[in-house]
């Protein structure tokens, strides 16, 4: 990580592993984005390159004459980059007279808000993608049925249909650069408000129900047939958008029976590359910077002011629609 601060070289490692320990776990869509890292001083525009299949021929080799050759043919994604940081402000009075660890509190809420800026700009990017499902209807306005096994079913038959392929290995939730196998399934990613539906599926299995339970992602709260899911309360609804609640559908400021409409909630059902990312791991992932107040500088001449912040530059990109598909479902009461 790059830095630039006015304080120990020590003080700044602690701030950096305060920082990171914080931010990695709670990156949910980052484990599983196609994710490459942008070198400095090279564009900030980020190309992906997708490589198209070869065509499929029947037709047999006739004796002594060479066979039609293929050109290979590719795709070239690419996203702007963009910059995105966060500053907290101390003073000389904060730091004399409390006697809380200033530095640690700030790197942890540093990284919070990090986490919370990159995690909700990849999930936006998630939520518009154009190959979606509804719990009812054909269009969210009317959405107001709960998640069930039929629609589920529907979904890995349409990945299936469109070749997206099984994610079998993650990238964990540490400061390194490190993946970890996990068995061979479709994730879905989702809002925690989802966990007791989901636990009510025929055939649903918990974590603790794996042949292998350490296998689990943090956030892993299960799986139904081939689609495990992972939940966080980043996945927001959109309040109100569905069709009229009923009994059994939670609406925002009501319990069903209202003509409120549902909240509208997206389950993002994952295969294999569906997306990218630039890599925010390692070294190279994050600018911080720290000044501590007691140092006199342009425009605070009494050294009373004290800053810390994070700065880097991101940017997510759906590779293929196909490769990915969007539920809409409301939740039950």
């Amino acid at each position: 990580m790059n830095k630039s601060s006015d304080i120990n070289a020590r003080t700044e490692m602690y701030a950096v592993k305060d920082f990171l320990e914080v931010f990695q776990p709670m990156m949910v869509t980052q484990r599983f984005a196609h994710t490459e890292n942008q070198p400095k001083r090279n564009s900030r525009v980020r190309k992906w390159r997708r490589y198209l299949p070869l065509p499929v021929t029947k037709a047999p080799i006739a004796e002594g004459v060479t066979p039609d050759s293929y050109r290979i043919k590719y795709q070239d994604i690419s996203v702007n980059l963009q910059q995105f940081g966060g500053i907290v402000e101390t003073t000389d009075v904060i730091a004399d007279v409390v006697d809380d660890p200033i530095m640690k509190i700030t790197s942890r809420l540093l990284a919070e808000q990090a986490a919370n800026v990159i995690e909700g700009l990849t999930i936006d990017v998630l939520k518009s993608g154009t190959n979606v499902l509804f719990a009812n209807g054909s269009a969210r306005t009317a959405v107001n049925t709960i998640i069930t096994k039929e629609i589920l079913r529907r979904a890995v038959r349409n990945l299936d249909r469109n070749g997206a392929r099984t994610i079998s290995s993650v990238v964990g939730p540490t400061a390194n650069v490190s993946t970890s196998g996990v068995e061979a399934a479709f994730y879905a990613l989702a809002h925690t408000d989802l966990e007791s539906d989901l636990r009510n599926l025929a055939n649903f299995k918990s974590t603790v129900e794996y042949g292998n339970p350490g296998s689990a992602t943090a956030g892993e709260v299960g799986a139904h047939e081939r689609v495990r899911f992972i939940l966080t309360q980043n996945f927001t609804p959109w309040i109100k958008a569905g069709g009229n609640e009923t009994t059994v559908v939670l609406s925002d400021g009501g319990v069903g029976g209202g003509t409120d409409g549902a909240d509208v909630y997206p389950v993002i059902i994952l295969g294999r590359d569906a997306y990218a990312a630039v890599r925010l791991q390692g070294m190279q992932s994050f600018e911080m910077f720290v000044l501590n107040p007691g140092s006199a500088r342009g425009g605070d001449p009494l050294g009373q002011r004290g800053t810390a912040g994070w700065k880097t530059w991101y940017a997510a990109k759906i590779l293929t629609e196909n490769y990915m598909l969007r539920l809409e479902v409301a939740v039950s009461v």
